[in-house]
């Protein structure tokens, strides 16, 4: 009977080998000393070297940090169009109140209404919708302003 040779020990050893040349080993080194210290020797050699390049250890899995990133806050109403509104709105009423040409009239109360112009469409922001603004002076006279 021929011993085994190299490279089908350390397939064994790897766990390479086919079910045919595992049952030849097995059934070989129950009958032949020699090789059953040549694989036995080739095992260690196998483990030392693996443990030398940390292959035998178990790989440590790192899990990163969950970390929620937030984006800048988005108002609810738009600072821009809305802001420039309102102020246009006010230094119109104040030239209306304040600069009114006709001194015989004393304006003692000034009411202001804004509404929007048309039914408000949810799908757009504050900011774009149009604006109606209604000023009625005291006598019952009234301006109509449409901020867009």
């Amino acid at each position: 009977m021929s011993c085994i040779k190299d490279h089908l020990i350390q397939k064994y050893i790897d766990g390479e080998a086919t079910f045919k040349e595992v049952l030849f080993i097995k059934d070989h080194i129950t009958h032949c000393e020699r090789c059953a210290a040549k694989i036995e020797h080739q095992r260690e050699l196998s483990n030392w070297v693996k443990r030398e390049i940390n292959l035998l250890s178990v790989p440590q899995t790192q899990i990163p940090e969950f970390v929620i990133v937030r984006g800048p806050r988005k108002h609810f109403i738009s600072t821009g169009r809305f802001v420039y509104s309102a102020a246009a709105a006010c230094l119109l009423l104040f030239i209306l109140v304040f600069f009114n040409t006709r001194e015989e009239e004393k304006i003692n109360e000034v009411t202001m209404i804004s509404d929007y112009a048309s039914d408000v469409d949810a799908n757009r922001p504050v900011s774009q919708q149009e604006l109606s603004i209604y000023i009625i002076d005291q006598h019952g006279n009234y301006a109509e302003y449409f901020v867009q």
